[in-house]
């Protein structure tokens, strides 16, 4: 697979998780570009907090090394750990050349153009909205397994953060099935100065 010249953004961001109105933790995303591949790393650290640690007791952990070409993010390898115990790691690796992707538990699963792992739908939605101002349908490998999931631009939004406010575009998320789920607010709102 041959990148492209991407300009994906590199960052480093806080964020608090909410659950129902309630604080539940604290989570830190990176992307950073690797010098001696040219992939993408973006990885993703949760700590849960109070009775959420209950569920959670270990940081929920998630890397993915990817890289961007034909416009798409494509993932190459991830590793994806739940926070229940030291020991649960699922690691996949993607094989584009002969399309299927598996993981250390023995699990694979045929993949094609445009799919993603969790780890990498967030940077693909911002991606996209910096391209084309607009989200849609993704498919995702998910354990083995193929999940679709449908993003919607819901429009621009206030968000109020610790830090104070912020304009924001809001994406909701509809899962396979019709169950709606997953908010985001993602600032700036974009425009041609947004990577």
């Amino acid at each position: 697979i041959e990148a492209d010249d991407s300009g994906v953004a590199t960052y480093t961001a806080t964020y608090r998780v909410e659950h129902e109105g309630r604080s539940a933790g604290v989570e830190t995303v990176s992307v950073s570009l690797d010098g001696t591949s040219g992939h993408y790393i973006v990885d993703s650290t949760a700590r849960m907090e109070g009775p959420y640690k209950l569920l959670a007791p270990q940081p929920i952990v998630s890397r993915s090394e990817f890289l961007v070409a034909g416009g798409h993010v494509v993932p190459i390898r991830s590793w994806i750990s739940s926070g229940k115990r030291r020991d649960d790691q699922t690691i996949t690796e993607y094989n584009w050349l002969d399309g299927v992707a598996t993981n250390n538990r023995g699990a694979a699963a045929t993949i094609e153009t445009g799919d993603l792992d969790i780890a990498t739908l967030r940077t693909a939605l911002m991606v996209d909205l910096s391209r084309t101002a607009d989200v849609g349908s993704y498919r995702l490998i998910d354990d083995g397994k193929i999940k679709f999931y449908e993003f919607i631009n819901s429009g621009d939004a206030d968000f109020q953060a610790l830090q104070g406010g912020h304009r924001t575009v809001l994406i909701t998320r509809e899962a396979e099935g019709g169950s709606s789920g997953l908010l985001l607010w993602m600032a700036p709102v974009p425009g041609p100065e947004t990577h």
